[in-house]
C-alpha cells in the first residue's frame, strides 16, 4: 500500500499524519514559530575604535538605577543637537552588551530629521523588524496595529537589543517597542522624547575640552608634537568641541606631511565669521 502524507493547520499549528498500511501516527502539534525559528541576527552598524570619552552616559545607558520599575521594558533614550554622537554613542554602547542578548541586535534608521526624506512610518517600521526576527513575509499584517501586536507578542520572551536610530517623535517609537520585559531599547534622536514610559533620559553635551583634543590626536594617528597646548584648545572649541569635523581629519591630514603640521595648517582666518577647518570652509 502506498504512503500518504499530509500536513494540516490546527489551531496555528501543524497536525502531521502519517498513514502506512493501515496504520495512523498523529505528532504533537509543532508551531510554525519552532519550525521556522531564526537564528539571532546581529544588525547593529561596526563600532569605532576611536570611541572617546562619554563615561557618564555610559553609565546612563548600561546599569539599571534604584527605583526603576522591575519587570518593565528597559528603554534608554538619547537626545542632543545634530553631530553632537548620538548614533556613535548608542551603537558602541550597544557592543559592549550586544553579548547579553542572544535572540539578536536590532539597528533600525527612523529617519527622524533626514531632509531628504520623511520619517518612516511606524507601519513600514513593523515590517523591515518582524521580517528580522524570522516572520514570513506572507504572513505580515496589513495594519499597523495588527503588526505591532504580533511584534508584542513575537518579542514577549527574547532577549533583544534593540536600537532605533533617529526617531521624529514618541509617536513614532511607541508601536515598536517589543513586548515583555527582557529587551533593552536604545533610542537617539534631536529631540527629548518625553512621551516614553519608563524611558531613562540621556541627554549629550559636547566633548568636554580634553576629550575633544584626546579624539583630535586619536584620529590623526600620530602624536601632536610643536603644537602647543593652547593652539589644540583653540582648534576644539572652533569646532564647537563636535565630534563631527574630526571625520573630515584623515583625508586632509594625508596632505600635512607626519610631524610637520601645525594648527595654523588645519585652521585659517576668513572675513566676517568664516573658517577654514582642514581645508573645509565652516561658519563659526
Amino acid at each position: 500500500m502506498a504512503v500518504e502524507n499530509s500536513a494540516r493547520d490546527v489551531s496555528g499549528g501543524n497536525l502531521i499524519q502519517v498513514r502506512q498500511l493501515d496504520t495512523l501516527t498523529v505528532t504533537a502539534p509543532v508551531t510554525r514559530e519552532a519550525v521556522a525559528a531564526p537564528d539571532p541576527r546581529n544588525t547593529l552598524p561596526a563600532d569605532t575604535s576611536s570611541f572617546t570619552g562619554r563615561e557618564r552616559e555610559l553609565d546612563t545607558l548600561l546599569t539599571s538605577p534604584d527605583g526603576e520599575p522591575k519587570g518593565a521594558l528597559t528603554v534608554r533614550s538619547i537626545s542632543g543637537m545634530a553631530g553632537i554622537g548620538k548614533t556613535t554613542l548608542a551603537v558602541h554602547a550597544a557592543h559592549r552588551i550586544a553579548g547579553r542578548f542572544p535572540d539578536g541586535c536590532l539597528f533600525l534608521r527612523l529617519h527622524g530629521h533626514n531632509a531628504d526624506r520623511p520619517p518612516t512610518d511606524p507601519g513600514a517600521a513593523l515590517a523591515s523588524l518582524l521580517l528580522a526576527t524570522g516572520l514570513d513575509s506572507g504572513r505580515l499584517p496589513s495594519g499597523t496595529e495588527e503588526r505591532a501586536a504580533l511584534w508584542r507578542d513575537r518579542t514577549s520572551n527574547r532577549r533583544l537589543l534593540l536600537l532605533l536610530d533617529d526617531a521624529a517623535s514618541s509617536a513614532q517609537i511607541r508601536p515598536l517597542l517589543p513586548g515583555g520585559s527582557r529587551a533593552l531599547v536604545l533610542v537617539t534622536s534631536r529631540r527629548r522624547l518625553t512621551g516614553l514610559v519608563n524611558a531613562r533620559p540621556c541627554p549629550l553635551e559636547a566633548l568636554d575640552p580634553a576629550e575633544s583634543a584626546d579624539l583630535f590626536v586619536r584620529l590623526s594617528g600620530r602624536p601632536a608634537p610643536g603644537v602647543p597646548d593652547g593652539g589644540l584648545r583653540r582648534l576644539v572649541e572652533l569646532c564647537a568641541r563636535l565630534p563631527w569635523p574630526w571625520a573630515f581629519w584623515p583625508d586632509s591630514s594625508n596632505t600635512i606631511p607626519a610631524g610637520r603640521w601645525r594648527t595654523s595648517s588645519l585652521i585659517s582666518p576668513r572675513p566676517g565669521t568664516a573658517w577654514t577647518c582642514f581645508g573645509r570652509r565652516t561658519s563659526l
